[in-house]
């Protein structure tokens, strides 16, 4: 299968960069004079790969099917495609790593939860939004302290019910830039349907148990 521009990619068989093996992203323009594609990576940077070292993840079959290259289908929306462009193409969830857009799939509302250990927990939102099967709202954790020790992140979220965001520190700061993230906890409130914000911090709605029926 031929990548084309908007492809869903994954590289392989570098020699000279081979810490970017395995790595997702999407073509986004073909370079002529170095005869390869510029792909933007889940975590926000820009490669340049040949086509030999791309593999074309997924293409859009009969009745708008979509076929992975390991052979699987589901039948999802284009419009979780805000989804992968915020998040990454994959999300850490207690199963282990999973793509985003199967994680959002015919939710209502995606709630993005910014918190680190240097502020006092959402201890309402644990009460009242624990994902799980059947759930019509999402809970997307992103550990927002950019000056991380190691084994802070890993601790930290070490037993966290929720999705994880999983980009490196670039991807951290484009998200909370997004959000204009100044201080945490923090809860923006997003429309499942497009990534539209509902409410620009959610917080306090959160800990008066109000539901967002608006969405």
């Amino acid at each position: 299968m031929q990548a084309e521009v908007g492809s869903k990619v994954r590289i392989h068989g570098l020699r000279y960069k081979p810490e970017r093996n395995g790595e997702c992203g999407a073509c986004v323009a073909w370079d002529v004079d170095l005869d390869a594609w510029e792909v933007e990576l889940h975590n926000g940077l820009l490669a340049v790969v040949k086509s030999v070292n791309l593999e074309v993840l997924a293409n859009v079959g009969e009745g708008g099917e979509q076929v992975d290259s390991d052979g699987q289908e589901d039948r999802l929306s284009p419009s979780s495609d805000w989804a992968v462009e915020l998040f990454g193409e994959e999300l850490k969830t207690r199963e282990g790593l999973k793509k985003t857009r199967l994680v959002i799939a015919d939710k209502r509302a995606i709630l993005v939860y910014f918190c680190d250990k240097w502020c006092q927990p959402l201890t309402a939102l644990t009460d009242s939004y624990i994902n799980y099967p059947g759930s019509d709202i999402e809970v997307v954790f992103v550990y927002s302290d950019d000056h991380t020790s190691p084994g802070d992140f890993d601790e930290f979220c070490a037993d966290m019910p929720w999705a994880i965001f999983v980009g490196n520190g670039i991807a951290l700061h484009r998200i909370m830039q997004r959000f204009e993230v100044t201080f945490s906890p923090f809860v923006p409130v997003l429309r499942a349907t497009d990534g539209v914000v509902a409410c620009r911090n959610g917080k306090n709605d959160i800990e008066s148990r109000a539901d967002f029926e608006t969405l």
